[in-house]
């Protein structure tokens, strides 16, 4: 699937259509799990139990380095090479 958008830069088509391809393949409750699991989430909740609601913040600049140390890890130099980012942040949830 391909997304189609008026006004909007090839670059960003081409992030949103790997993001379709890779991420959308999985079901909300494993994206949940997954940025649940990440560093960002686990920042703005601090010591709150995973099961706690908050409605704390996470900070631009916390996601913003996230993904920075994502892209430099796994090599990601185009939108679509975040599958093997999936795939591992995928593997690692518990069963």
């Amino acid at each position: 699937m391909q997304v189609k958008a008026a006004n909007k830069p090839a670059e960003e088509l081409l992030v949103l259509d790997a993001v379709v391809a890779y991420v959308g393949r999985y079901s909300p409750y494993v994206l949940r799990d997954i940025t649940h699991s990440e560093r960002p989430w686990s920042q703005a909740r601090g010591s709150l139990p995973k099961d706690s609601p908050s409605n704390a913040k996470i900070d631009d600049e916390d996601i913003r380095r996230f993904f920075d140390d994502i892209r430099r890890e796994y090599d990601m130099d185009k939108p679509a090479d975040n599958s093997r980012y999936m795939e591992t942040a995928v593997a690692s949830l518990p069963v």
